[in-house]
């Protein structure tokens, strides 16, 4: 068909068709590929092109969606892709207005595979319009044709406000999802399992699937980062269809997944089905009584026992844990956890199989009998998880020592007590033992929950089962003084010292700046266990830049040099009793300058670069973006989103909550409610929403922080 039959004859009328077209794809999709695949076919339709194409720029320019008169057809990232440089960004921020190819063999500004990707449709010219946002080139759109025809001034006009608002609701697709959708996955997050859940709770009856992928870590670390996001998405795919399929025999009903309730009805209601953390997710399937949960789970095992076995993979296995409404309840999070807790049987169970038998203790394996007594009664503390590092288990003597119950402990990591303060080499020479040998010995220093800091004395053992998976760890704990006479080795020795030096050095210069302005010297404890509680929460929450151990020790100890800055300016600045003059401000702002500049300065990181270089890296971050905003409001950089280092990102939270609690010559004390409030409200605005989302979790361990540690006095020097 010629391009003049295929152009719109009412070109506002099918500009606003299409406009709706994408709008409600916004609203409806479920992932980026559903928007894409509906965005380029309503393109397609009202733009009057023979083709359409969507390219996202990200790392690299690809191309992901094409509409053509044989349909539409999505490309998987690295498909049709080519290397994003610096001059690309340039250039097209310079052809806002678009640019026209009249023949796309001759034109410089069509790459040689997209090129050949054009041709291969029989293709021949083209408008491309980049999708620009802020400043910044988030892909191109291309309305082709297969004969050369440049369109007239309104036409260009009507594609480039198309392209436009396909770039806004594109932002807003990402943004809804980053509310409430995990990226990779596409399934719910928390709290759009939340939201969901008003409509399926009025169900009669319903069952949870708590679905756990074991052995994730071993994946990784075997085929690499990509290939457990693979096993993942899998994962997440077969647990979707199985709950929908299960819902649709249950209730007579097959609602696709974005279908919405009739009048309301929960009746109609599809299975909701969300990803709780890196490697778990949960179904709640309304209609369905326990025994059906049951076969199903069964079903599901089943299918992910056959993609292991494709994919040749050795070592992950499925635990599912079960919970109904309302037998359990209908409390979401009670359900979920009841779930969860229904899991860890399960895990604590394989666990117990594998180490013990009730015939032949000869065969190497405890009496089952004898294990159990063993634990209930055993003055030393018992640690059992399974093959992730996730506890399924701690005994009585454990909940004494550690001063954390059962309950609390389960789906936990061994790191949820850690201090902070255990060197780095002594983590990891418990996990190259552990990879080599199978079991480490020695001393890490952990953190009760009313701050208390006690040394435990710990063996650790690896458990394989009969295939030579590993399918947990059994550790044993004495506190220190307890084992007085159990020598630590020169190395831990050594290791310990330097980390006990480091810590008092930074703590000294931490003080200094406090003193110099006149602050509270509890401010920097309290900012250090904000701190500390947030990125525990994240790690336990499986956020992805947190799961380093290295990581979340740097950004704890680091904290409390986020106003080191400040010793570059006058005491008689810093110790006004009121509000600062604007010109007064400006200066103010430039401690997290001199901040950054102190702690990059080349005399603390050695000639060449010493260990511990990382740390000081993080905390040039920390006293350099700490004022950022994720909006790009804040200071010095006026840095936005994710170009604000993380370890930043956190700290600002830790320090305003702090901030806003204390008193100061100009206002009085925010309660802890109304700090609360203001952070939430500022989700978005000031800081990281899923860090906001982390801190409403523990909002009450905040609080108690706060009341432990008061302010005692202000320092002021005249």
């Amino acid at each position: 068909m010629s391009v003049e039959t295929k152009r719109p004859r009412d070109g506002e009328l099918a500009a606003l068709r299409a406009v709706s077209a994408v709008s409600g794809l916004a609203l409806e999709a479920s992932h980026e590929d559903d928007f894409l695949r509906g965005a380029v076919a309503a393109l397609r339709e009202y733009a009057g092109a023979d083709a359409v194409l969507v390219r996202i720029w990200e790392r690299r320019i690809e191309t992901r969606a094409v509409a053509a008169e044989e349909g539409v057809h999505l490309l998987s990232p690295g498909e049709l892709s080519a290397p994003l440089a610096p001059e690309d960004v340039r250039f097209w921020l310079a052809q806002a207005e678009g640019y026209y190819c009249g023949d796309v063999t001759a034109s410089p500004a069509v790459r040689r595979e997209f090129r050949d990707h054009l041709l291969s449709l029989g293709l021949r010219s083209a408008f491309v319009v980049p999708m620009i946002r802020s400043g910044d080139v988030l892909g191109q759109i291309v309305f082709a044709w297969k004969s050369a025809r440049e369109p007239d001034a309104r036409w260009k006009a009507a594609l480039r406000q198309l392209t436009a608002y396909t770039a806004t609701q594109f932002s807003l697709l990402h943004w809804k999802h980053g509310n409430e959708r995990d990226p990779m996955t596409g399934l719910l997050n928390w709290y759009g399992l939340r939201r969901r859940w008003e409509r399926l709770a009025g169900a009669r009856r319903g069952a949870v699937l708590f679905v756990e992928v074991g052995n994730f870590r071993s994946v990784v670390e075997a085929r690499g980062r990509l290939a457990g996001d693979d096993l993942l998405r899998e994962t997440a795919r077969l647990v979707q269809d199985a709950a929908f399929s299960a819902h649709a025999d249950a209730s007579g009903a097959a609602d696709g997944p974005g279908a919405a309730p009739s009048g309301g009805a929960w009746a109609h209601a599809p299975a909701v089905v969300g990803r709780l953390s890196v490697d778990a997710f949960v179904a709640l399937i309304p209609d369905v009584s326990l025994d059906d949960a049951a076969a199903l789970a069964a079903h599901i095992t089943r299918r992910f026992d056959a993609a292991v076995e494709r994919r040749r993979l050795s070592s992950p296995y499925l635990t599912i844990g079960l919970a109904a409404w309302p037998r359990n309840g209908r409390e979401l999070q009670a359900l979920v956890s009841e779930a969860e807790r229904s899991a860890c049987q399960r895990k604590r169970r394989r666990v117990e199989l594998t180490m013990t038998t009730q015939l032949d203790p000869g065969q190497g394996r405890l009496p089952r009998t004898f294990l159990h007594g063993w634990l209930a009664s055993s003055g030393d503390g018992v640690v059992l998880t399974d093959g992730d590092l996730k506890v399924i288990y701690v005994n009585p003597a454990y909940e004494r020592m550690s001063g954390y119950t059962l309950k609390q402990w389960l789906g936990k990591s061994p790191g949820f007590i850690a201090s902070g303060k255990t060197p780095l080499r002594v983590y990891e020479d418990m996990w190259n033992s552990l990879s080599r040998r199978g079991t480490w010995t020695g001393q890490v220093v952990n953190r009760r929950p009313d701050g208390e800091e006690w040394v435990s004395h710990l063996t650790i053992t690896r458990i394989l089962d009969r295939r030579g998976r590993p399918v947990g760890f059994l550790g044993v704990a004495r506190s220190a003084d307890d084992v007085k006479k159990t020598a630590m080795s020169s190395a831990s020795v050594s290791a310990f010292e330097d980390a006990i030096t480091k810590e008092s050095l930074i703590m000294a210069l931490a003080k200094a700046a406090k003193m110099h302005g006149g602050d509270s010297l509890q401010h920097l404890e309290r900012v250090r266990w904000f701190t500390h509680l947030l990125v525990a929460a994240a790690a336990e929450e499986g956020m992805e830049e947190f799961q380093s151990y290295e990581f979340r020790s740097a950004v704890t100890m680091a904290s409390v040099l986020h106003d080191i800055g400040k010793l570059s300016l006058p005491r008689e600045l810093l110790q006004k009793p009121g509000r600062l003059e604007p010109h007064e401000f400006e200066l103010m702002k430039t401690h997290t300058v001199a901040g950054r500049e102190m702690l990059s300065a080349p005399f603390l990181r050695g000639q060449p670069a010493v260990h511990g270089s990382y740390f000081l890296e993080v905390a040039a971050d920390i006293a350099g973006s700490h004022h950022e905003k994720w909006d790009g409001s804040g200071y010095p950089e006026g840095l936005a989103g994710t170009q604000i280092p993380m370890a930043a990102r956190v700290v600002a939270v830790a320090d305003v909550y702090d901030a806003l609690r204390s008193e100061r010559p100009y206002r009085r004390a925010w309660s802890h409610t109304e700090a609360v409030e203001y952070i939430e409200s500022q989700a978005g605005k000031h800081f990281d929403p899923r860090l906001v989302e982390l801190f409403l979790s523990i909002r009450d361990a905040f609080d108690q922080v706060y009341r432990k540690l008061p302010d005692r006095y202000r320092t002021v020097i005249a």
